[in-house]
């Protein structure tokens, strides 16, 4: 039987090798994300379309089903957009 525990699972604490897609514009609901992490994978919350404040509300939707490490996942085309997505997504950390 394969080995499904693998060194990416100890560095994102997950015990499957398993990790959702973030669908942008609305399919990775929050709900979703919890029930994906909360299996044992890294569930994905496609952010990419969504503002600051929808941000910080699916993070927390997500946060109250689940303790399991999940993913926020931006894009950006330009360096300063990076910068920009890193800015919001240190303001979602605990």
């Amino acid at each position: 039987m394969a080995k499904l525990h693998t060194p990416l699972c100890d560095r994102l604490g997950i015990r499957l090798p398993l990790i959702q897609a973030a669908m942008a514009g609305g399919a990775s609901t929050p709900e979703l994300v919890a029930a994906v992490s909360a299996a044992g994978a890294l569930g994905s919350l496609g952010s990419a379309y969504v503002q600051p404040e929808a941000m910080q509300r699916d993070t927390e939707a997500v946060r109250a089903h689940t303790n399991a490490p999940f993913n926020v996942n931006l894009f950006a085309a330009r360096e300063d957009e990076t910068l920009e997505c890193l800015d919001r997504l240190a303001a979602l950390r605990r």
